[in-house]
């Protein structure tokens, strides 16, 4: 008989038989997400269910979520370093930290159902609208500012601390001993220091923190995070703006619209503002509690071509991912020459790439190099995850 001949193996990725591809996002619908279809999140989804919170929508490989080929319905293959998400948040999320490379490894090894990953997962979120988020440990000094507007929470809390409290010179030394215990109060005392906090905020109208710390009352009732967000500094990210967020620096997205892109990582220590687990151990040995200056990240023109231009958001985190931005107003046409996989969200006004129609609040993968070409002078915004050459 005559020998059979192997079948020939199939490409690694069918995708990239293709310069660019359109993709169906995987759409998750957590609680602090919105319930509003006219949002990017439901959109990217095609989703007109307004019963469903839409939180985030989803471009990537990670075992949580893979997106697919809009054509053919099948997954995208390989393993990309990277996830590209779009958010809606209309409820705080949970204050948590992610941790390095080292420390992932380890989580994963001693507790693969909490850290599923062994990798980190540095983020870089840029706003969409208007965004507040608890972003870093703030000073001592502004801790016993803020305090000054609370005047039976602020002693009652300070009396539970120990008595070499007194004695610690640093910041970080007083922080987290502040954290500590607050991390580790039985629940009836949290309950108490809560019910004192909520009498003094209805005393003084004049506490920037006032009205943000009576929406967390209302969104988690009894949580401990709540008192938790007096340690942290509460910042704006304007519509356009970029923050870098690294490994252990704690932070909670508090309200907006955003597109973040992070390391292909699912890996979150919490410790408050949430019902799910709280891992106070690793969160205190891990966090860290230094004041943390807050700097935005620098968006960086690639190039221009007509009424477009190619940016660049700088966050340090490229051996992992680089997030970069087409925007502008009315026609024009811009190269884009990505070097390996790229995916993409085009948040602005329809525009052609080789032919075929990218609407708005569509998402696209992207392999050799096109030219994006807006003709209907709409505003163009579109980001892609990946390394762009410039």
């Amino acid at each position: 008989p005559k020998p059979q001949t192997p079948n020939p193996k199939p490409p690694r990725n069918l995708l990239q038989l293709y310069k660019m591809r359109q993709l169906v996002p995987v759409i998750k619908t957590y609680e602090w997400g919105s319930k509003s279809i006219d949002n990017h999140v439901a959109r990217l989804g095609k989703s007109n269910d307004s019963n469903l919170p839409f939180a985030e929508a989803w471009l990537g490989t990670h075992p949580s979520g893979t997106s697919k080929d809009l054509k053919t319905g099948k997954e995208i293959e390989g393993k990309l370093s990277f996830l590209l998400k779009a958010l809606e948040i209309e409820k705080c999320l949970s204050l948590q930290i992610h941790p390095n490379e080292a420390q992932a490894e380890v989580l994963r090894k001693a507790d693969p159902e909490h850290y599923p990953d062994s990798f980190p997962k540095p983020e870089l979120v840029v706003a969409l609208s208007e965004m507040k988020a608890f972003f870093g440990f703030t000073t001592y000094k502004e801790f016993e500012e803020r305090l000054g507007h609370l005047p039976s929470f602020g002693p009652m809390l300070l009396s539970f601390l120990p008595k070499e409290f007194k004695q610690m010179e640093t910041d970080s030394l007083k922080i987290k001993a502040v954290c500590e215990f607050i991390s580790f109060a039985e629940q009836e005392v949290i309950s108490k220091l809560l019910l004192v906090l909520e009498n003094d905020l209805s005393l003084d109208s004049s506490f920037d923190r006032s009205e943000n710390l009576k929406i967390l009352a209302s969104q988690f009732p009894g949580d401990r995070g709540i008192i938790l967000s007096l340690l942290l500094n509460l910042i704006t990210i304007n519509k356009g703006e970029a923050l870098a967020v690294p490994a252990n620096v704690p932070h909670a997205y508090f309200s907006g619209s955003a597109v973040e892109c992070m390391a292909a990582s699912d890996n979150v220590i919490r410790l408050g503002l949430t019902p799910k687990f709280r891992d106070v151990k690793n969160f205190l040995e891990l966090a860290d509690f230094e004041p943390h200056k807050v700097e935005k990240a620098a968006k960086k023109v690639l190039k221009s071509e007509g009424g477009l231009s190619l940016c660049s958001f700088e966050a340090g985190f490229d051996k992992y991912f680089v997030l970069s931005v087409i925007e502008g107003e009315g026609v024009g046409s811009i190269e884009v020459a990505p070097q390996g996989t790229c995916l993409g969200f085009n948040l602005g006004g329809s525009v052609d790439v080789l032919g075929e129609k990218l609407e708005r609040d569509s998402c696209f993968g992207l392999f050799e190099k096109v030219t994006f070409t807006n003709e209907l002078k709409e505003n163009t915004l579109i980001f892609i995850a990946g390394n762009i050459q410039a």
